[in-house]
């Protein structure tokens, strides 16, 4: 959308203006008065300040490297759905930019899709690489993950704001899902977003039970379970971003 793509960037010119021309007008003045050595004294804090962002830059970096390799660590026990979690962050990453969500937000949406399943880690790899379908009791266990994960972050700073999304992405809009059973009208709306990306992977991935479906058949699913399973809302987000990637 171009008007969306226009107020998005032009925000960060805006903000680049605000704090450009006071400095340009700042460094005139001490230029008129100090010569070069007032530019000289008022560049020192300015390169103190770009050496501190470059140094948060690279923290950040490497603190999402360090929860992809973890996820990947933990998919590689599951051989039935590693690279599950880069799928599912692809398909939010589509939901979130469709509904107008701020980059801010998107990036604290695509790390919980990339550590919505770090709970597994706590499953037995008998039960996660079992090569058939599950009994009652070992299905209740697979049920675990979603509290397990959530009692592994809720102790990590910067995570504050995704365990929700962790604890409650198997949640249904209708209050039938797992582990607590809450509905639409206890759940942020975000969950939604991970919840449908999240089942999206699971129908397009072969499972020992059964074979990943097309696309048709996912749709359909999807439709079916709208306003039920899935947020409807979500739903709709989803058939739009779609057809304006196969446009």
């Amino acid at each position: 959308n171009i008007i969306f793509t226009f107020f998005s960037n032009i925000k960060l010119v805006l903000i680049n203006f605000i704090i450009m021309v006071p400095f340009g007008i700042m460094l005139a003045m001490m230029y008129r008065a100090f010569g070069y050595l007032g530019v000289l004294f008022l560049f020192f804090p300015i390169v103190l300040v770009r050496f501190t962002f470059s140094l948060y830059i690279d923290s950040k970096t490497q603190f999402i490297q360090t929860v992809d390799a973890l996820m990947r660590a933990v998919e590689a026990r599951d051989k039935y759905t590693e690279g599950h979690s880069q799928r599912v962050a692809v398909v939010v990453d589509m939901l979130a930019r469709e509904l107008k969500y701020s980059e801010s937000r998107i990036e604290q949406l695509n790390m919980a899709s990339l550590l919505h399943d770090v709970g597994k880690i706590g499953i037995d790899d008998n039960i996660l690489n079992k090569p058939g379908r599950l009994t009652e009791e070992e299905y209740n266990t697979i049920k675990r993950h979603p509290e397990i994960g959530y009692n592994i972050l809720k102790d990590v700073k910067n995570l504050e704001n995704i365990i929700d999304l962790v604890r409650h992405h198997h949640e249904r809009y209708d209050g039938l899902g797992y582990p607590d059973g809450k509905d639409k009208d206890n759940l942020g709306f975000d969950v939604f977003i991970i919840q449908l990306a999240d089942a999206i992977d699971a129908m397009a991935t072969d499972r020992p039970y059964r074979r990943a479906l097309s696309q048709d058949e996912i749709e359909t699913e999807i439709n079916t379970n709208s306003g039920t399973q899935f947020h409807p809302e979500v739903v709709q987000a989803y058939f739009r971003a779609k057809a304006k990637k196969n446009s």
